[in-house]
């Protein structure tokens, strides 16, 4: 294994995703029910997508 592939993996798995900002962005400047919303519509989309096959 070439030594950047656990760089990058590394790098990419600490990298906040668009939820991290979107999220508290939301709660703060609305209303806790936004923020609510904006929680469930950011990890909606991960929870729905198939498991790979082996």
């Amino acid at each position: 294994m070439k030594p950047e592939f656990p760089l990058t993996a590394l790098i990419v798995c600490l990298a906040p995703g668009t939820g991290v900002i979107r999220t508290p962005t939301t709660a703060l400047g609305g209303t806790a029910r936004r923020g609510l919303l904006a929680a469930l519509g950011c990890s909606r989309p991960s929870a729905l997508r198939p498991a790979p096959h082996a």
